[in-house]
C-alpha cells in the first residue's frame, strides 16, 4: 500500500497527529508531530515511499531506530518508540524534538575559545563515550551532526546532541553491513579505515574527534586542498601519502598558529595518526587527555570529573575577547609563510600549569606514516557523488602513486576471488600506545561474588546485548535490564534491575534472546517472541506465523530460525544479507523454509548470518560473509543465499554464534572458530578476520560453549570457565580492557553449570542452579537491583575520566 502525503491534522500510527514537515533526507522525511497519548511534540522521521520495498533500506532504517534507543545518555536523540505502520507498512521513528543550533553554523561564523571548545567536548565525549562503551561507532561525526541544544540542565550553557546515529557501527559487525553503508560517512571527517572498508572500532571516530578540534580552535579545515580548489585525488594524496604535520604547523599554514593552544600538537597526534591502533582507545580516554590541555590555555581549574555537572566558569557560545565575530575568511593561499588574515585578532596563552605534553623524535609517540581520512567539498557543495565513487577513486589514486592503501598481504590459504574482500591490515604495536606512567586499567573480577537477586531453579540463560532472561525448572521465564522494546516482557518500557516473571508464559524449554528481541520455545511446539518485533514492540508473547513442531530456536540480529521436529530448519525476520536461507533477500514476516538441509539438530543465530549443526555432526552456514563468519574460506560482500557446508569441521557437539563469528564445540572437547576477530572474539591473535576454521588453543576440554556479541565462554569438563575475546566493561572478569589474549581462565567464579554471555556483559548458572553476572551494567541487566558496576577496576596510578 502506497503512503499518502503525511499533511498537518491527520493521524499516522494511530499515535502522532502531523503539525507540519521539518526536513528531508536521503532515507526520510522528519515531521514535526504531536504525540497523542502524552500531548507532546515530538520529531517524526519516516521512510521514503521509494526505499520501502527494498529490505536493505529497511534494515538500515530499523538500526537507526535500534541504535537512538539502546545507548542511554543525554547527548544522544532519545528514541520514544519505533514501529511499522500497519495501514502502510512503512517503517517510522518517533524521537525528542530538538531546537538550538547545530555546531557547523556556529563556526561559520567564528572559531571557539580553547573554553568553549573544552564544554563542547566534555558532553560530546560523553555522549560518544557512552556509545562506544555500548559497542557503537558512529562513523559519521562532524559538526553538522553536533546540535547545541537548548540548555535542559541548569549551569550548562546547552546540551550537546549527537545527531544521525544511522549509519552507526555496531563493533566487530560485517565491514559493510549493506552495500548502501559500506563507505558512508563524510570523507572531509572520515577516518582512513573506514575509507578503505577496514575494521571499524572506536578509534574510528576519534579521529574525526582530533579534525573537529582543530577546526573548532582554528575555524579552518586541517586539510589544505578543502581551502582551494577541490579535487579528490590531491585530497587522498595529503591523506595517504603527505605528512600530517602538528596542529600548530598546519594552523600556521593559514596564519592562525596562536590559536592552537600549548599542549594541542600532542593530543592532536593521538587523534589524527594513521594507525588507528596508536590514536585513543575512545572518546572518554581521548577526554581525559584534552581536559587539561583547554583547561590551562583557559585558565579553568583541571577537574577530571564525572558529567553531569558543568566544568567551572562554562559560558554560553558569546563571542570572546580577542575573536572575530564576523565570519572567518577562507585562507587565500597556502605556502610555507603564514598567510596573516588582519580580521583575526592572535590571541596568547600562558605557559601551562603542568610539564608540557609534547612528542618527541624518540618518544612517547613516534612519527608514524600509515592511516588518515578521505574528502569533502567546500562547504555548500554537494558531497553525495564523492562519497558513491570513493571506493573507485581511491584504488585508482593508489594504482597511480605505486602504494597499496591498506598494504594488506595476501594469506595464501584464501585465494583470491571475484568479489572477495581483502584480508584487513594487521595490527602493529600495542592496542594502547605505551605511555610513560601508563598503565591499562585492569578488570579484577572482585565484584562477582553476587547473585541475580531472588533467582534459583535456573536450568538456561539466554541473553541480549543488555538484557538477560532464565527458563526456570517450572518452566516459567524470568528476565531483567534494558526494557526500551519490552524485551523483558512484562510489557513495560522501564528497565529491571531485578529479574521478573514473564506473565502468562508456562510450559517453555527454550529460550532465546537478542538486542531487543527475548524467544520462548513451549513444548507444544510453539515459538513466541516478544519485544521488538517487524510490526513493532510487542510487549506479549507473539507466535511467529508459519512454525509448528519446533524443537529448538535461536535469535539474531533482527532474525530468528527453529528447527522442527522433521529436521527441517525455519527462519524468519529480516533478510537483507540472505540470513534466513531461503535464497532470497526478501523480508519475511513468517517463519519460511531454509532450502535443502536435513537432520539438523541445532541452529544458531548471528546478526546477519545463520549456522545448522545436523545429526552427522557436521555445520551448514549461510548469510554474510564479509567477515569470514561462514567458515568457507571466503570474505566476500556478495551474501550466501542456500546453506553451504563448513569444510575441515567434523565430529561437531554444538554450536555458538556471535554478533560475526562462530564457534563449533567438538566431540573431543576442542573447540573451533571462525569470523570476526576484531574485539578477540575468535580467540588467536590479532585482529584480523579468521575465513576459515581454526583451533583456540587452551579452551578445551570444553562440555558447553556459548557466545556473546564479540566475546565466546566454555565450560571445561572440570566445570571451570574460560572466556575469550572484547573485554571493554571487563564482560571476561578478568585482564585489561583492550589486547585480545585468547582463552583466560576465570577462576573467581568458581564451578558453572550453564552459560549466558550477553553484549556487554556476563552471566552464568552455578551448580547450585543460581545466576551471577558481571560487566556492563548501566541497564541493570546484572540482575542485583542497582546500575552499579559488576567488577571492580584498577586504574593503578592513571587517571581516566568516566
Amino acid at each position: 500500500m502506497a503512503l499518502p502525503q503525511l499533511v498537518p491534522g491527520m493521524i499516522f500510527a494511530r499515535d502522532y497527529r502531523v503539525l507540519r514537515h521539518l526536513s528531508a533526507g536521503g532515507m526520510g522525511a522528519v515531521y514535526v508531530v504531536e504525540q497523542v497519548s502524552t500531548q507532546r511534540q515530538r520529531a517524526l522521521k519516516i521512510m521514503l515511499p521509494d526505499l520501502v520495498r527494498d529490505p536493505k533500506n529497511r534494515e538500515r532504517f530499523t538500526q537507526e531506530a535500534t541504535v537512538g534507543a539502546r545507548i542511554r545518555s543525554d547527548h544522544l536523540v532519545e528514541v520514544v518508540a519505533a514501529g511499522i505502520d500497519e495501514a502502510t507498512e512503512t517503517p517510522w521513528i518517533a524521537m525528542e524534538l530538538l531546537e538550538g543550533d547545530e555546531l557547523a553554523k556556529v563556526l561559520e561564523k567564528r572559531a571557539l575559545s580553547p573554553g568553549e571548545l573544552l564544554e563542547v567536548f566534555r558532553q560530546l565525549c560523553h555522549g560518544l563515550g557512552a556509545a562506544h562503551r555500548g559497542g557503537l561507532v558512529h562513523r559519521d561525526l562532524k559538526p553538522e551532526n553536533i546540535f547545541l541544544a537548548h540548555a535542559r540542565r541548569e549551569g550548562s550553557p546547552y546540551t550537546v546532541k549527537i545527531l544521525d546515529f544511522g549509519i552507526a557501527k555496531v563493533i566487530g559487525e560485517s565491514r559493510t553491513a549493506a552495500m548502501s553503508t559500506s563507505t558512508l560517512g563524510s570523507p572531509l571527517w572520515m577516518a582512513p579505515e573506514q575509507a578503505e572498508q577496514g575494521a571499524i572500532r572506536p578509534a574510528t571516530d576519534v579521529w574525526a574527534l582530533g579534525l573537529i578540534a582543530f577546526y573548532a580552535l582554528t575555524g579552518a579545515y586541517y586539510w589544505r586542498i578543502a581551502h582551494g580548489d577541490f579535487a579528490i585525488a590531491m585530497l587522498l594524496k595529503e591523506i595517504f601519502v603527505d605528512p600530517l604535520d602538528p596542529a600548530s604547523v598546519r594552523a600556521g599554514l593559514y596564519g592562525r598558529a596562536a590559536m592552537v593552544p600549548p599542549g594541542f600538537d600532542a593530543w592532536f597526534s593521538r587523534c589524527v595518526v594513521r594507525d588507528p591502533a596508536m590514536r585513543f582507545h575512545d572518546a572518554n580516554e581521548a577526554l581525559a587527555a584534552l581536559i587539561p590541555v583547554l583547561s590551562n590555555a583557559a585558565g579553568i581549574p583541571v577537574v577530571a570529573q564525572t558529567y553531569p555537572g558543568p566544568l567551572p566558569t562554562a559560558a554560553p557560545l558569546a563571542t570572546p575577547p580577542g575573536y572575530a565575530s564576523a565570519p572567518l575568511p577562507t585562507p587565500p593561499g597556502y605556502g610555507s609563510a603564514p598567510v596573516v588574515h588582519p580580521t583575526m585578532a592572535q590571541p596568547g596563552y600562558g605557559p601551562p600549569s603542568h610539564p608540557p605534553w609534547a612528542p618527541t623524535a624518540s618518544g612517547p609517540w613516534p612519527p608514524t606514516q600509515g592511516y588518515a581520512p578521505p574528502p569533502a567539498p567546500p562547504r555548500g557543495g554537494s558531497s553525495m557523488g564523492l562519497i558513491v565513487g570513493l571506493g573507485v577513486v581511491v584504488l585508482g589514486f593508489a594504482a597511480a602513486v605505486g602504494i597499496a592503501l591498506a598494504k594488506r598481504s595476501s594469506d595464501p590459504s584464501e585465494p583470491a576471488v571475484a568479489g572477495q574482500l581483502p584480508p584487513p591490515p594487521p595490527i602493529t604495536g600495542p592496542t594502547t600506545p605505551a605511555i610513560p606512567g601508563y598503565r591499562p586499567p585492569q578488570c579484577r573480577g572482585t565484584g562477582m561474588d553476587r547473585d541475580v537477586a531472588g533467582l534459583g531453579g535456573v536450568v538456561q540463560l539466554a541473553s541480549g546485548r543488555f538484557h538477560s532472561c532464565a527458563l526456570l525448572r517450572t518452566g516459567t521465564v524470568a528476565c531483567w535490564g534494558w526494557n526500551n522494546s519490552r524485551q523483558v516482557g512484562n510489557d513495560t518500557t522501564e528497565d529491571q534491575l531485578n529479574p521478573v516473571m514473564v506473565p502468562g508464559l508456562a510450559g517453555v524449554r527454550q529460550i532465546g534472546a537478542n538486542e531487543q528481541t527475548t524467544c520462548a520455545l513451549l513444548q507444544t511446539g510453539q515459538v513466541l517472541c516478544w519485544g521488538l518485533m517487524l510490526r513493532g514492540a510487542r510487549g506479549q508473547p507473539t507466535p511467529i506465523e508459519g512454525l509448528q513442531g519446533a524443537t529448538s530456536v535461536a535469535v539474531g540480529g533482527f532474525h530468528g530460525c527453529a528447527t522442527v521436529a522433521d529436521g527441517t530448519v525455519r527462519c524468519w525476520g529480516q533478510n537483507g544479507h540472505g540470513q534466513l536461507g531461503d535464497g532470497t533477500d526478501d523480508l519475511r514476516f513468517g517463519a519460511v523454509p531454509v532450502v535443502g538441509l536435513a537432520n539438523v539438530v541445532q541452529v544458531v543465530a548471528g546478526e546477519q548470518h545463520s549456522c545448522a549443526l545436523d545429526r552427522a555432526g557436521s555445520v551448514w552456514c549461510w548469510g554474510q560473509q564479509e567477515q569470514g563468519q561462514l567458515g568457507n574460506g571466503r570474505r566476500a560482500r556478495e551474501p550466501v543465499t542456500r546453506p553451504a557446508l563448513v569444510p575441515g569441521v567434523t565430529e561437531v557437539a554444538a554450536l555458538a554464534a556471535g554478533e560475526g563469528h562462530t564457534c563449533a564445540l567438538r566431540r573431543d572437547g576442542s573447540v573451533m572458530c571462525w569470523g570476526s576477530n576484531a574485539q578477540g572474539a575468535v580467540g588467536v591473535a590479532g585482529e584480523g578476520s579468521q575465513a576459515s576454521p581454526v583451533v583456540i588453543g587452551g579452551a578445551g576440554p570444553a562440555v558447553r560453549i556459548a557466545a556473546g556479541y564479540h566475546h565466546t565462554c566454555v565450560v571445561r569438563r572440570d566445570r571451570s570457565l574460560v572466556c575469550w575475546g572484547e573485554n571493554t566493561t571487563c564482560q571476561l572478569g578478568v585482564g585489561p580492557f583492550q589486547a585480545p589474549r585468547g582463552p583466560q581462565l576465570v577462576a573467581r567464579i568458581g564451578p558453572v553449570a550453564e552459560l549466558g554471555p550477553a553484549g556487554m556483559h556476563t552471566c552464568v548458572v552455578r551448580p547450585d542452579t543460581t545466576v551471577r553476572c558481571w560487566g556492563f551494567n548501566n541497564y541493570g541487566q546484572l540482575g542485583n537491583g542497582t546500575t552499579a558496576a559488576g567488577v571492580d577496576i584498577d586504574y593503578g596510578q592513571t587517571s581516566v575520566v568516566h
